[in-house]
């Protein structure tokens, strides 16, 4: 009977280590799916941020960027042909030689036309065919929309040539999906810490007013340079303005927005040869526009932006970051060659110097002439 008592004894005491063992390992076993829930909360989130970082989904489509450029070449032309013709009876009608020089000096100074322009301007008649005011206006508005549109523009901001170096050397290194979010990250992030003049529209418009305004006096227009800016400011200022309100939003969609791939607006450089491939002539036909490029033609401006598209692509290994980038031409930019100035200058003969003297000379007598009008009308008020 004691033995049969001992040993249920032990076998309760077994029972209890036993339950006790069990009771350790159920708490030990909590304790370790409690941790596995919250690492697994915590990598869900980890991935889920990486997953919006890594994500390429762009909300904006090559189709509807491509409209936009499109509206912004049409306004450049529209605004280059009406401001050319309405001004048309103006040419040649400035008295003052000075006021043409220093115009001439500020369009060679400003760079936003070629070189050659401004002098072929102020040396030939507009009053038959303005087409050579066109081709500069058109010239102008198109240089600097394509340094407006730019995402990394120095008119931002001075610290954004140094972010547009870190980016460079991102793209060589990172895939587009991590380069392509950091820059829309950083250029959205720097909307709050640079002044709102940056990203307003009136600045680019200011630009393009002053060159037009320049423009218009190198061609012989009467009156000062504050009086041309205030008339074009009131007739033609909404025009730039939606122009550059344009102009920034490409800005904002290449920069910001998308992140899949690269875009960006393209212009050919002044005496550079035609290529073909890369971008289209105005004024050929397609016969001409073949011989222009098999004759090595070279250019003179452009006068409609081109639209580039910039991805990355897989390459097999040792091979350099500029091979793993394939550059897709969306719209190729119109240009004017050199060869068709010449045959508009053939066209159009320069004025002698004894017209200029004489278009300065009748000017100067119209004006005075006119003052000498008014100053008798207030005279025979003031006798009255």
């Amino acid at each position: 009977m004691k033995r049969h008592i001992s040993h249920l004894e032990r076998e309760r005491k077994a029972e209890s280590a036993a339950k006790a063992e069990r009771e350790r390992a159920l708490v030990q076993m909590q304790a370790e799916r409690r941790n596995l829930t919250e690492l697994l909360e915590t990598r869900t989130a980890e991935l889920k941020e990486a997953q919006t970082y890594l994500s390429k989904v762009d909300d904006v489509s090559d189709s509807d960027v491509l409209a936009l450029v499109e509206r912004i070449n049409t306004q450049i032309f529209q605004t280059a042909a009406k401001i050319a013709d309405d001004f048309q009876p103006r040419y040649g009608t400035q008295a003052d030689c000075a006021v043409v020089e220093e115009a001439v000096a500020r369009l060679e100074k400003a760079g936003t036309v070629n070189a050659q322009l401004p002098r072929i301007l102020c040396t030939n008649d507009h009053r038959a065919d303005p087409i050579l005011v066109q081709i500069t206006l058109q010239d102008a508005l198109a240089t600097i929309s394509y340094h407006s549109a730019s995402p990394w523009s120095p008119s931002l901001d001075k610290h954004t040539t140094f972010l547009r170096d870190i980016y460079d050397e991102m793209c060589k290194h990172e895939p587009q999906s991590v380069f392509g979010r950091w820059r829309t990250m950083t250029l959205g992030y720097m909307r709050p810490i640079i002044s709102e003049r940056a990203w307003s529209a009136s600045t680019p418009a200011a630009r393009m007013l002053g060159s037009v305004c320049d423009a218009l006096l190198a061609c012989g227009v009467d009156g000062t340079s504050d009086q041309l800016c205030d008339l074009l400011k009131e007739q033609y200022g909404k025009r730039l303005k939606q122009l550059a309100t344009h102009v920034l939003e490409f800005r904002r969609i290449a920069g910001e927005t998308v992140i899949s791939r690269d875009l960006r607006v393209m212009v050919a450089t002044s005496r550079t040869p035609f290529i073909s491939a890369w971008m289209e002539d105005e004024w050929a036909d397609g016969k001409n526009a073949a011989a222009a490029a098999s004759s090595g033609g070279t250019v003179l401006c452009t006068t409609h932006l081109g639209l580039v598209r910039d991805e990355r692509v897989a390459v097999e290994a040792g091979k350099s970051p500029e091979e793993a980038t394939r550059n897709v031409v969306l719209v190729k930019p119109k240009v004017v060659l050199q060869n068709t100035l010449q045959e508009l200058l053939a066209e159009a003969p320069p004025e002698t110097e004894r017209e200029r003297e004489s278009i300065f000379l009748i000017a100067y007598l119209g004006n005075q002439v006119l003052t000498a009008c008014c100053a008798a009308s207030a005279n025979s008020l003031e006798q009255r």
